[in-house]
């Protein structure tokens, strides 16, 4: 369990550093499937580690990727995406404001500071990805 716990922060690690992408994971009846963007030494890393668990694994397609292709809200984590998506329908960038992270964080059950945190890093990714394409 430890070495899967592991796992789950080095994972985190990566996507925080923007070196791997993951979107959610949909469950099936025996199987996990997600799709992961990522540099090479990074996609390398997940397979030792997929193989190091004994997980059995199938890479349906790679192939090569620009980052700055890679849309803003799939490159935030999960909850990042989560906590990002209901603050804009619930009015909390409206303005005024029809929500503050107290009553977003009461929706998610979440502490007020971890969503302020949340919603902090999913706009800076935001910005960043904004900020980084190119004049049309």
């Amino acid at each position: 369990m430890t070495r899967i716990r592991d796992t789950f922060r080095r994972l985190r690690s990566l996507e925080q550093s923007r070196q791997l992408y993951s979107r959610p994971p949909v469950l099936g009846d025996d199987s996990i499937r997600f799709t992961v963007i990522a540099e090479p030494p990074a996609l390398r890393w997940l397979q030792r580690t997929l193989e190091a668990l004994h997980i059995t694994y199938r890479i349906h397609r790679i192939q090569p990727l620009e980052k700055e292709a890679v849309a803003p809200l799939e490159a935030l984590t999960a909850q990042q995406r989560h906590a990002f998506l209901l603050a804009h329908a619930r009015g909390y960038y409206d303005i005024p404001r029809r929500v503050d992270t107290g009553g977003i964080a009461r929706e998610l059950k979440l502490n007020r500071g971890t969503v302020g945190r949340l919603l902090r890093r999913a706009e800076r990714h935001i910005v960043e990805w904004a900020v980084a394409q190119p004049p049309h």
